[in-house]
């Protein structure tokens, strides 16, 4: 997977201490700007979940991605190409409750569309991907 840059190299460092020190679990994701680098030809997720790849590498704790995973074949892609240990479903399961189960049992999931208004941060019934239902 390609090259780490100076900011990738920085989150490795500080995953490679908080395993040393004991941290049992790491949720990669970004307080400030996130990552913009570019993904390898073929990696269908976000640069900020290619981040959390990168860290999984390197620790031998498991290791969470985050960031526009709305869909079946992303948490899929993820999980069985062994990238990551577990997958953060945020908008994904406000708009489908059931999108764990829907994905366990393969059935279509009724994906969040990411849009920029995202309604349910006031209430998540008038969710756009929720009406269809």
């Amino acid at each position: 997977m390609g090259e780490y840059l100076p900011e990738s190299k920085d989150g490795i460092e500080i995953a490679i201490i908080f395993e040393k020190v004991g941290i049992d679990l790491l949720n990669i994701s970004f307080g400030m700007q996130a990552p913009m680098n570019p993904v390898p030809e073929g990696f269908i997720c976000s640069p900020m979940t290619y981040s959390g790849c990168k860290i999984k590498k390197e620790v031998n704790i498991p290791v969470i991605a985050v960031n526009e995973i709305r869909e079946e074949r992303r948490v899929r892609f993820l999980i069985e190409n062994d990238y990551v240990d577990f997958t953060a479903i945020g908008r994904g399961m406000l708009a489908d409750p059931e999108f764990a189960n829907h994905v366990i049992n393969s059935e279509p999931v009724n994906t969040c569309s990411g849009c920029k208004n995202c309604f349910w941060f006031t209430d998540h019934t008038i969710c756009p991907a929720r009406s269809n239902k």
